[in-house]
């Protein structure tokens, strides 16, 4: 059986609007590496996709939340701020309302791409700075980091050819440390939207956002130790999300290594054929995310956090914790959004009741 074939029989795809079977595969649910050898252009033309669910306790209808469409993810850029601008590259963040609701998400971009978007001192003080800014606003959802005309290229290496003492390097390794942790601090689920080069810092900030979404074609490498010093603070995060030895990998070996590789290895999520479709899934992912309950959001990230950093003991206790303190204040939260999944609970039931019907008058017929 073709893996095409497997896919849309394991999922059960069907046309939204006839209830058949569907010989189209949508692109978000085919990214680039996900198949060898398959095509992944194959165009949905507009055509909207579900996925049937298989009977489950005797349940015919889908309780789970409809994906956002084209109309969910429609996006306007209510601010733009800039900091630095001294020729020494700058960073970006747009404030933006997504979707019908208007969730708040940003974009921070690293503009520095005369030179591969590569970090200085100056970028490095402007990330940790727009980041930390960022996550006072309460109201924000989700945040994206990206780099213009590519991601980033790591830390110049005049940078690095500028120190002469262990002070200084001090100095410098701690703008980078400041800069991936006021990424990994910050209190709503991060994306890094990765297209081209990812390299040394650039590949350290990428680590420190929750998802990494990429451009086929994109590669990445820690080249540090060809420049004569060890991959460090962020680094330490690899190990979490590709293991201990393909770590050993990219940082004792210095391999580049694109997205065909990156994807199983796990160090990216999804591999998109083009900026479109990137772009595109990104900001799906973030209204997904928008549409969740704001406050158990934060919660799960900040105890998400706290699992990778502490043992299972402590993590399962602040689990407790964490579940406990969702139910404060009248539990408003929990009982808003759970009302809502009681809501598209009663859509379903109707509308397959509905299906049912008419298929009965049509066989009656």
């Amino acid at each position: 059986m073709e893996p095409r074939h497997a896919l849309r029989r394991a999922c059960q795809l069907h046309n939204y609007s006839t209830g058949l079977p569907t010989r189209k595969i949508p692109r978000s649910l085919a990214p680039t590496q996900g198949f060898r050898g398959q095509s992944s252009n194959q165009q949905t033309n507009g055509t909207r996709l579900e996925l049937r669910p298989k009977r489950i306790l005797g349940r015919q209808y889908s309780t789970a939340r409809p994906s956002p469409s084209s109309n969910d993810t429609f996006s306007k850029v209510l601010t733009t701020n800039f900091y630095g601008d001294d020729g020494f590259g700058r960073i970006r963040y747009d404030e933006i309302a997504l979707g019908k609701d208007g969730h708040r998400i940003a974009k921070v971009t690293i503009q520095n791409s005369v030179v591969g978007n590569s970090l200085n001192v100056s970028l490095l003080q402007n990330i940790t700075t727009a980041f930390r800014e960022l996550n006072l606003k309460d109201d924000l959802r989700c945040v994206i980091l990206t780099g213009d005309k590519g991601f980033c290229t790591g830390m110049h290496v005049t940078e690095l050819a500028n120190l002469a003492t262990p002070d200084q390097a001090r100095s410098l390794i701690l703008k980078v440390c400041e800069a991936g942790q006021a990424i990994r601090e910050t209190a709503v689920p991060t994306i890094a939207q990765i297209e081209a080069r990812c390299y040394g810092a650039g590949l350290e900030l990428a680590a420190s956002c929750d998802f990494r979404y990429a451009l086929k074609g994109s590669v990445f490498a820690m080249p540090e130790v060809e420049l004569g010093v060890p991959s460090v603070v962020q680094a330490r995060l690899l190990a979490n999300i590709i293991g201990w030895q393909k770590t050993r990998q990219l940082l004792l070996v210095g391999n580049t290594i694109d997205t065909e590789t990156a994807l199983p290895w796990g160090l990216v999520d999804y591999v998109y054929p083009t900026s479109e479709s990137l772009r595109f899934n990104v900001v799906k992912t973030a209204q997904s995310i928008c549409d969740n309950g704001p406050l158990a959001m934060k919660a799960q990230k900040h105890l998400i956090r706290y699992w990778e950093e502490n043992d299972l003991v402590a993590g399962v206790n602040a689990s407790v914790d964490a579940f406990a303190e969702a139910f404060k204040d009248g539990a408003a939260e929990p009982k808003e959004y759970t009302q809502r999944f009681f809501v598209r609970k009663q859509k379903a039931k109707k509308e397959y009741e509905a299906r049912q019907a008419t298929k009965t008058e049509n066989g009656a017929a």
